[in-house]
């Protein structure tokens, strides 16, 4: 909608005769001043006391008039909140802002006094993204003004902390969703929304996404907000999504975790990019809390970037997510940009049900283990699932999805005769992996199991196995080298 649109429009809305809209959805094709003002006295006119829902999304004008004219942008929007917060649209429900792509501390400023003042007291869902002024084309403005555009991208921690302090006082009591995200120099902000969630003023909360990038600096506002999260601070709390960027908030944010745990019913999304997240700090705090079993509600986990990971944090991470007590059994999905590809070794331990199983299979066949040599499987309870496990299992042990394994060991993972020939029979239809050795403890194996991996000898489906040892079998010395130890 162009500007010339939208300001007729709101004219429209504030006259006499104006519909009585329940729901409105405004993409104006740039945020100029003139219409948001227009639609800020619509609002103002209380000719839309019967709204309920309001999606207004402000796309950036690049132009350099633009640039010139911010300060007048920032206080049309300002003007904008101020009339939603002013008692104007009492019964409104939905609020998304989430392209007020101008930061503007007035803005969040404003929003936090009208929930002070009840003013949108009847909300149950608030999505509100300040991001950084970007993609403005600064060719002809003055040196001067680029330097100040450049230098006020941030959101300052008071706004934030203000907007916190309403949720506190209890002026959404209906809020079951929020969406919040800012980028801010430090991690005042963090802080001060953290105090927000802690002082119960969110009974009705469910699905909280905080959308976070943070420059280097004080890290004590991480470090709280992982407190309060982990803690059971908001009762009402199920899902929480963090997608956080740049240096090491997330770290911070689990030593806060470390002081209670992220457990179901509450799941946790984890979105981690840009710079800093793969720091020594952060990789070890994360890697604490979730071999302490601290993350039991982790549901999806996303890495972008990492590929300043080093190799002892790719080994940390890894055995981390293989502890036995990390209990992650409502861990989906993990997916990785760059960040895990080249893991050469792998140990997991501790599966005992045919859905850890059915996860397992799942991560390792997802694409990004293309450098894996090296798999363990220790202490699995296969046993107590028949032949199952195995099936499940067989179908990710080959060529297609982990093209560089060579070596596969197996311990306490209850191998029987059936149950190889389950796994040999799954390389017998798709080319396995290129394994050069494979090693199993405590196997109780005769002759026929051995039979069995011997029939892939012949059509040359496993040219490269060396070595293969099994504890307590009878297998052809022709083929197998036998370890009774």
């Amino acid at each position: 909608m162009p500007d010339s649109q939208l300001t007729a429009f709101s004219n429209a809305l504030a006259g006499e005769r104006a519909p009585a809209l329940q729901e409105l959805e405004i993409v104006p094709r740039t945020g100029h001043a003139v219409g948001v003002e227009r639609f800020a006295s619509a609002v103002s006119s209380e000719h839309l006391f019967e709204l309920r829902a309001l999606k207004f999304q402000i796309d950036a004008d690049s132009s350099p008039q633009s640039v010139l004219l911010r300060a007048r942008s920032q206080t049309s929007r300002i003007t904008l909140a101020r009339s939603l917060g002013g008692g104007h649209t009492r019964c409104l429900r939905s609020l998304d802002l989430q392209k007020l792509l101008v930061v503007s501390d007035g803005t969040l400023m404003a929003l936090a006094e009208g929930i002070q003042g009840g003013g949108l007291s009847s909300l149950e869902n608030c999505y509100l993204v300040f991001d950084k002024f970007r993609g403005l084309n600064l060719t002809r403005t003055p040196a001067y003004m680029s330097r100040l555009v450049h230098q006020s991208g941030h959101m300052n921690a008071y706004a934030v902390s203000a907007f916190g302090a309403a949720l506190r006082g209890g002026g959404c009591p209906s809020l079951s969703n929020l969406r919040l995200g800012w980028w801010e120099k430090e991690s005042g902000g963090v802080a001060g929304f953290a105090e927000g969630l802690d002082a119960g003023g969110l009974g009705s909360l469910r699905n909280l996404t905080l959308c976070v990038e943070c420059g280097e600096g004080d890290s004590e506002g991480g470090r709280r907000f992982g407190e309060v999260l982990s803690t059971g601070r908001v009762l009402s709390l199920r899902n929480v999504k963090l997608n956080l960027r740049r240096y090491e908030i997330f770290g911070t944010v689990c030593e806060g975790f470390s002081g209670g745990s992220i457990a179901p019913p509450v799941l946790l999304d984890v979105v981690l990019g840009g710079e800093g997240w793969s720091t020594e700090r952060t990789v070890t705090a994360f890697s604490d809390v979730v071999r302490g079993g601290k993350l039991s509600g982790l549901r999806r986990l996303e890495l972008n970037g990492g590929e300043l990971l080093s190799e002892t944090g790719r080994e940390a991470l890894g055995e981390a997510f293989s502890d036995a007590h990390a209990h992650l059994d409502f861990l989906e999905e993990v997916v990785h940009s760059g960040a895990l590809c080249r893991i050469e070794s792998l140990v997991v331990e501790g599966l005992m049900d045919l859905d850890e199983i059915r996860l397992l299979v799942l991560g390792l066949g997802g694409g990004q283990l293309q450098s894996l040599n090296s798999l363990k499987l220790e202490n699995m309870a296969l046993g107590t699932l028949g032949n199952d496990g195995w099936k499940v299992l067989s179908e990710v042990l080959i060529a297609e999805k982990l093209p560089c394994l060579q070596s596969l060991g197996l311990s306490s993972v209850s191998m029987t005769n059936d149950r190889f020939r389950t796994l040999a029979e799954a390389w017998g239809s798709r080319q396995p992996a290129p394994l050069v050795s494979i090693f199993c403890t405590d196997a109780a194996l005769s002759s026929s199991a051995g039979e069995a991996l011997w029939s892939l000898f012949r059509p040359g489906r496993m040219p490269y196995l060396f070595a293969a040892k099994f504890g307590h079998n009878a297998l052809p010395s022709a083929l197998l080298d036998f370890n009774d130890d």
